[in-house]
């Protein structure tokens, strides 16, 4: 007889856990407390209007080429991606105008007429976000943050930048850059993740290099596509998706995870539950006290605009 999984959240996280788990010969059931499964990856539509209302942009686009092959599917069969020639275009209050473009010609005549005395800190900054990026792919990118490190991790920590790679974001920022513009620029990375860059790790700097590096991407139709396509897959493999049905609790005995129980009473065995919500929930689902309260990290406030027209002069971002 099978055994069976409970996913707790269908973001990303949770639709792959749950593919990944199929295709390994689970049987899986998805319960989303929202009405639509995507996590932050969402939509929204209002008045003939359409928006994504999570991610603008995604790097790194093989991370969801091999979550889809392990799903036994291919992305490009659901999604159409379009490299973005522009990052973002960026406004002071002084007047100072210029572009992020992703073609390093365009972006050293961008720097040369901004901020010249810059470029070659640009160019140890992107060196210092590459060292981080190898040794990060090859440690913990690759593996979960609670398995322990082998020799060979150990031995890769030689090659981990001593110089600006501690302390926090903002400090290397600083060490690399003397025009506040790309001051402010690269100090808004971490807050891709609602990081402060004055309390994030200088690591963050990896963020910056992915972009220069291998650009960043737009989905044709939106970014909720990604999410389509997961959701189809999912349901062509009999994972069971059941939307608008929050968990109460995770259930146990004798020490072990048996289930879960639903907010409307309906309980689920389940010979293992992943847990892909809110980690702040967790305590409280095992039926513990709420987690004590700590700094929350930095929210963005967002306006969704529908124009009835085309805005042709306004790039991506």
């Amino acid at each position: 007889m099978a055994r069976r999984a409970v996913v707790i959240g269908g973001g990303l996280g949770g639709l792959a856990a749950a593919l990944r788990l199929r295709r390994s010969g689970w049987q899986v059931t998805l319960f989303e407390a929202g009405p639509t499964f995507g996590g932050k990856m969402n939509r929204w539509t209002s008045q003939g209007f359409t928006f994504d209302t999570g991610p603008s942009l995604i790097t790194m686009p093989w991370v969801f080429e091999e979550t889809f092959a392990a799903a036994g599917g291919a992305l490009r069969e659901h999604v159409e991606l379009m490299r973005l020639e522009t990052l973002a275009s960026y406004r002071f209050d002084d007047g100072t105008a210029f572009t992020h473009s992703t073609s390093l010609p365009d972006w050293m005549a961008t720097m040369r007429r901004v901020a010249p005395q810059d470029w070659d800190g640009f160019l140890r900054f992107q060196r210092l976000g590459s060292r981080l990026y190898e040794l990060s792919q090859r440690t913990f990118l690759k593996r979960t943050p609670y398995t322990p490190p082998s020799r060979e991790d150990v031995g890769l920590l030689r090659n981990f930048p001593l110089r600006h790679a501690w302390g926090n974001y903002h400090a290397a920022v600083a060490k690399h850059f003397r025009s506040p513009y790309l001051v402010q620029l690269f100090d808004r990375y971490p807050t891709y993740v609602g990081s402060s860059p004055y309390r994030a790790p200088a690591t963050l700097a990896l963020i910056p290099f992915l972009e220069t590096a291998f650009g960043a991407y737009a989905v044709r139709g939106g970014l909720y596509r990604i999410v389509e396509g997961l959701v189809a897959l999912a349901r062509d493999a009999g994972v069971e998706l059941c939307a608008s049905s929050p968990v109460a609790a995770i259930e146990q005995a004798a020490g072990k995870v048996i289930g879960v129980r639903l907010a409307n009473g309906e309980r689920v065995s389940a010979d293992a539950v992943v847990m892909n919500g809110d980690a702040a929930c967790l305590t409280t689902l095992l039926g513990g006290a709420p987690a004590a309260a700590k700094s929350r990290s930095m929210s963005g406030f967002v306006m969704l605009l529908g124009v009835a027209r085309e805005l042709p002069q306004l790039p991506q971002h």
